[in-house]
């Protein structure tokens, strides 16, 4: 089964590419808090789980979809 890339992916690769993005998907998140809360006006800046929730959801596409 052909997965979101071009290239067959085995499992070490996809766990790689997966933490990768999920790293910066949750440093993105932490350093862009300060911006959010400012654009949508909230009394402080939304909490990292938020992100890392993001990033964990982004790890188990990439290594369901290989």
């Amino acid at each position: 089964p052909r997965g979101s890339r071009p290239c067959p992916i085995t499992g070490g690769p996809g766990l790689f590419l997966g933490v990768l993005a999920g790293g910066v998907i949750t440093g993105g998140g932490g350093g862009g808090a300060g911006k959010v809360a400012a654009w949508l006006s909230l009394p402080e800046e939304p909490s990292v789980w938020i992100s890392f929730v993001a990033s964990m959801l982004v790890l188990a596409l990439i290594l369901r979809k290989g």
